[in-house]
């Protein structure tokens, strides 16, 4: 017979020890946490055996045949029955487990997965304090649409409701940030629920919440079918629509085309479009990188961290074809310019503006549709080619500028992006921080063809780091990701508040290259206090130094403090086989 300590996990068992438990001294302490004998209730002879599944098995064995393979947490004692199933699956090499330093950073991985890949990948916590620190990362994972699974232990079904140590109501607490919850008891289809949680996370974009209670993950139970999620084929536009968007489009004299994250699958198909009709092409933050920004017709990003080549032509049109597009504050465009909406959920026509021409349909599909029609209509517009080629040196030239205003441990972010430009291959994988070098980032850094994360509904400074290791697993997969590079551009705010898994990127040799823009201080609120006429207070900060930090964890650690040193620091952490940290000197002042 075994014993299991209630407190820490601890098991006795008597065939090893070769002493009854019962024949224990009535003082006999825990030897892991010191508690009395009475925590400890005797193991349930059908806990799994090897000859039978248990629920946990179930349920993690469904999710892995349905497609899932990366999972971030932290193994504890409200989840030992759920790791040992992961354990199982990682051991037969189909699964993949990263033990984080914090469970924030598991949930913000996974939603930066989700983000990229288009499904899931899940995170790991214990009841009580483990599950709700996921719960930040799991907000970021809501708003921006991206599919997650979160996998919560809970205290055993018997002690529900009885306010016991670590006992939250889980549900509650997450009720809208998930999109789809689940409870499991012992009569629950495991099976089939893994299958729903994973199809709806992704069906849904957002939070699929699996809660077991202890007990329940070890209980045994029979294997069912396992159920595989369903693909759904993509919408096609209405032809109606289509009709009513040519016709605002041969009325118009000056169309512009506006690329959001849902046109991420769309990207080459609208630049067809914007050929054929000599329209300017701009994009949200979000999708920057989708296509080149120094393309003929490309203006960069629209908005608060846009350029001003783009802010230009978006006042100068009559007529915005927005493609995947959330229209959220940042971006800035005028309410009043009439809007063609192309987007595959009819929840976002008139959420945030009014959509003059709807389009419920996949992206590619409806441009693909509109290019053809209006090729064969052969409507000739004005070229804006040499206008945007000539505001683009304008731009540069400013750029260049506030690039040269470098001094001694007080380097421009201007300059910083105008080196990473340079440096950063064009099929990466880029993670970025919010705060000061997210608007610098947005602004002077020139995309190719690149994929940028970001926290961006949420706007959660911190997200910068673990969304990297997010990233990272997208690049073990076959598909457009593969073997990408995967840098995270960071704020000292942002990468301090989640320092400690910078040891789990060195624990797992994830080959991350991380720049850091160390200017002890939180710039972009001192900016905002500022403005708004207040005292600039309580933003300093007092910061370790990064690189020999990351060098104190096994990884390459360099710090910059002049500009000349910038170029080469970034060519020896890309030739470095594992993860490299460059901490850059900055000064937001000098851009």
């Amino acid at each position: 017979m075994t014993y299991t300590c209630t407190v820490c996990g601890y098991k006795y068992d008597e065939s090893a020890e070769k002493t009854l438990f019962k024949d224990l001294p009535c003082d006999w302490l825990c030897p892991l946490c010191g508690a009395p004998k009475e925590m400890f209730e005797p193991e349930k002879q059908n806990a799994g055996p090897d000859n039978r599944h248990t629920a946990a098995e179930i349920l993690i064995n469904t999710l892995q045949e349905n497609g899932l393979r990366f999972v971030f947490g932290m193994v504890g004692h409200s989840n030992l029955g759920l790791a040992d199933a992961i354990r199982k699956n990682v051991s037969q090499n189909k699964m993949e487990f990263f033990g984080i330093r914090h469970e924030s950073s598991a949930a913000f991985a996974a939603s930066a997965y989700g983000k990229l890949a288009g499904k899931p990948a899940a995170c790991l916590s214990i009841a009580g304090p483990g599950a709700t620190n996921l719960l930040t990362g799991l907000c970021d994972a809501d708003l921006d649409r991206s599919p997650a699974i979160a996998i919560m232990g809970q205290v055993p079904t018997g002690e529900l409701d009885l306010g016991i140590f670590q006992e939250l109501n889980l549900a509650s607490i997450f009720e809208s940030t998930a999109k789809n919850q689940y409870t499991l008891f012992e009569n629950s289809d495991f099976a089939k629920t893994a299958s729903e949680a994973y199809a709806n996370s992704i069906a849904k974009g957002g939070v699929s919440q699996i809660i077991v209670p202890d007990d329940v993950q070890t209980a045994a139970a029979t294997p069912s079918h396992i159920f595989k999620k369903t693909q759904c084929a993509p919408c096609a536009p209405n032809q109606d629509s289509l009709d009513e968007a040519c016709r605002m489009i041969e009325k118009s004299s000056r169309p512009s085309i506006l690329l959001g994250f849902g046109a991420k699958d769309a990207a080459k198909e609208c630049l067809l479009l914007a050929n054929i009709l000599n329209a300017p092409i701009f994009t949200t933050y979000r999708a920057k990188g989708f296509i080149d920004e120094n393309g003929e017709l490309s203006c960069g990003v629209l908005g608060r961290s846009g350029t001003p080549i783009s802010m230009h032509f978006a006042e100068k049109s009559d007529l915005i074809i927005a493609v995947g597009c959330g229209f959220s504050k940042h971006t800035g465009l005028s309410k009043t310019v009439p809007v063609i909406q192309i987007d595959n959920d009819a929840s976002a026509f008139g959420k945030r503006r009014k959509a003059d021409c709807p389009i419920l349909s996949d992206a590619k599909l409806a441009i693909s549709a509109l290019f053809a029609m209006m090729k064969e209509k052969a409507v000739k517009k004005q070229d804006f080619r040499a206008e945007i080629k000539s505001l683009r040196e304008s731009w540069i030239s400013e750029k260049s500028k506030r690039a040269a205003k470098n001094e001694k441990n007080a380097i421009s972010p201007a300059f910083v992006c105008q080196v990473l430009s340079r440096k950063i291959p064009e099929k990466s994988i880029i993670s970025v921080d919010v705060g000061n070098v997210a608007y610098s980032f947005g602004r002077y850094f020139e995309a190719k063809s690149q994929r940028i994360l970001l926290s961006f509904y949420l706007g959660s400074i911190g997200v910068g780091l673990p969304a990297a290791m997010g990233a990272y697993c997208a690049t073990k997969e076959d598909g457009e990701f593969k073997n990408s590079n995967v840098f995270a551009v960071v704020g000292d705010g942002g990468f301090a508040q989640y320092l400690a898994d910078w040891t789990t990127v060195s624990k797992y040799k994830m080959p991350i290259k991380c720049v850091v823009f160390n200017n002890s201080e939180l710039a972009k609120i001192s900016l905002e206090q500022a403005n708004a006429r207040f005292d600039v207070w309580s933003t300093s900060l007092k910061n370790p130094n990064f690189a020999e930090f990351a060098a104190s964890c096994g990884t390459l650690g360099i710090r910059v403090s002049e500009a000349c040193e910038l170029e080469g620091a970034i060519e020896k952490a890309m030739q470095f086989d594992g993860p490299a940290l460059i901490e850059v000197m900055t000064n937001p002042n000098l851009s």
